[in-house]
């Protein structure tokens, strides 16, 4: 950082100072050292308003002043920055580990400025934000997959998806011909990828983590996951605690004469337990709030369409 040149040079004129590197930057900026320091970039320095151009080729930097004034007679320096890279861990001492022995790992990741660190096991946080995580006495509970994390205020570590979890809207009521929103979501740097699956069945691959049904019928009903992945790594999510799947039948399927009894069935695995309400086409109260709905002695004004809403209890 100390200066290697001095120019001497004419009031009126310009002058090109250079900088040249051989290190990969996020981003750079020309400043005017000052005590105490000072780190404004004199592109945006009103006091150069105008005059200044920077031109940075690869692997090197150009800062021009021009119409050069008394007062610009100064110490100019370059200033770069750079985001952390792709953490690597290293473990001291280098191979197996045994019981009761100490094991320190140990994240390395090139950043300008310094990077925080955030240490992980499987998917949980742990308590170190250091640059080492030390384990005094190994246990065999400390057995898992150990990774982190590294960011500066320029940009957090590349990442492999992690904390998948997917959400429905509406959460409380699924009834047929309406318009639900499945909805993926996970913690990735860089940003992940989706697929949808239902039961073993490949869905979509697509960048938005959303899957809609515009128009929902009974033969939808089933166990629906999403995959997130990018280049370093994917993650499934798990079943939420409040999944709800109904399949509904008809217990006299086909022509029903009247005076007999037909049962409507409703098929339904629920966590937690559900609430059912069943309507006729074009009446507003429900007909039965039963999981199965039975009509004694069919008239031919029982005929019509039928529908069922599903309602998940609040714990």
């Amino acid at each position: 950082h100390k200066p290697v040149m001095s120019i001497c040079t004419f009031k009126g004129s310009s002058v090109d100072i250079s900088c040249h590197y051989d290190e990969r930057i996020s981003s750079s900026f020309w400043y005017r050292f000052e005590v105490p320091p000072h780190h404004r970039d004199l592109t945006a320095d009103p006091q150069y308003g105008g005059r200044v151009e920077v031109f940075s080729p690869i692997g090197s930097s150009t800062l021009r002043i021009k119409d050069l004034k008394k007062n610009d007679s100064a110490n100019y320096r370059f200033k770069i920055t750079n985001a952390p890279t792709v953490p690597l861990v290293t473990m001291s001492p280098p191979g197996g580990a045994v019981q009761n022995s100490s094991v320190n790992l140990t994240c390395h990741s090139d950043a300008n400025p310094e990077a925080k660190y955030a240490w992980f096991r499987a998917n949980q946080m742990l308590v170190s934000e250091e640059s080492q995580l030390f384990i005094k006495s190994l246990q065999a509970s400390d057995c898992g997959e150990y990774y982190c994390t590294a960011e500066n205020h320029l940009l957090s570590s590349p990442d492999a998806p992690k904390s998948c979890s997917v959400s429905v809207s509406p959460s409380a009521v699924v009834a047929e011909n309406t318009t639900v929103t499945l909805s993926c979501s996970s913690d990735a740097n860089p940003a992940a990828n989706y697929s949808w699956y239902k039961e073993n069945q490949t869905l979509t691959h697509q960048q938005e983590g959303v899957y809609r049904f515009t128009s929902i019928r009974s033969e939808d009903g089933g166990i629906y996951h999403c995959r997130s992945e990018n280049q370093y790594g994917e993650i499934n999510s798990t079943e939420p605690p409040d999944t709800l799947r109904a399949h509904l039948s008809v217990s006299s399927p086909g022509e029903v004469e009247e005076d007999t009894t037909v049962t409507l069935r409703c098929s339904s695995d629920a966590n937690p337990a559900a609430n059912y309400s069943w309507y006729k086409e074009g009446e507003n109260s429900p007909k039965s709030s039963e999981q199965n709905f039975t009509i004694t002695h069919v008239r031919a004004e029982d005929s019509g369409h039928y529908s069922l809403n599903v309602f998940r209890q609040q714990m």
